[in-house]
């Protein structure tokens, strides 16, 4: 790998180049490897950094693609007509900017809930809606989806990260996005 050429994209490196273990990359390249500026790549290796590009292009095609038949909250969007379910991975949930995942519905082979870090049955969760304890509180709730891909196997959408009572509206709420994320998520399985 040369200091003149991109080691990603192969574009010509102008006066802004980031450096990384084994080369460097352009400014473009590098809003793309370090997810939006939030990592340094200094201490990364090409294969770790080739591997961030080529998801990201890979999705960025697949975004293409993709037309919003549904939106969940800011939690996932579904495409009926192509058959695929897109998680934005926004920074308010996750804590930094990730590019949206596209998975199939063929790609996804189960699912689960979780609430404080404990499994849900999900057929006891959605005929069961009554709340028992309304002063218990919930520290987070989330579904964790598996998928067939090797390098994304199980991918989390969190509905609710910071304590709340069983009581409050945003518990409610949660409750209601969840339910609707496990229909879409049944949907997609039964498809």
């Amino acid at each position: 790998m040369t200091s003149s050429k991109c080691a990603l994209c192969d574009s010509k490196l102008r006066f802004m180049k980031m450096k990384f273990d084994g080369g460097y990359v352009c400014k473009k390249c590098y809003a793309i490897v370090s997810r939006n500026f939030t990592e340094t790549i200094v201490k990364k290796k090409y294969d770790e950094l080739l591997s961030y590009y080529e998801d990201y292009k890979r999705n960025r095609t697949n975004l293409g693609e993709f037309e919003i038949s549904k939106k969940i909250a800011d939690l996932m969007l579904v495409d009926y007509k192509n058959k695929k379910i897109c998680l934005p991975n926004n920074r308010r949930m996750y804590g930094s900017d990730s590019h949206p995942e596209i998975f199939g519905f063929s790609e996804i082979f189960k699912f689960e809930l979780k609430e404080n870090n404990k499994i849900i049955d999900i057929n006891r969760f959605k005929s069961d809606k009554k709340i028992k304890d309304k002063n218990e509180i919930v520290n987070e709730l989330e579904i964790i989806v598996f998928t067939d891909r090797i390098e994304n196997i199980k991918k989390s959408i969190k509905i609710l990260t910071s304590p709340v009572r069983k009581s409050s509206f945003a518990y409610r709420r949660s409750i209601e996005f969840a339910t609707e994320i496990i229909g879409e998520l049944d949907k997609a399985l039964s498809s």
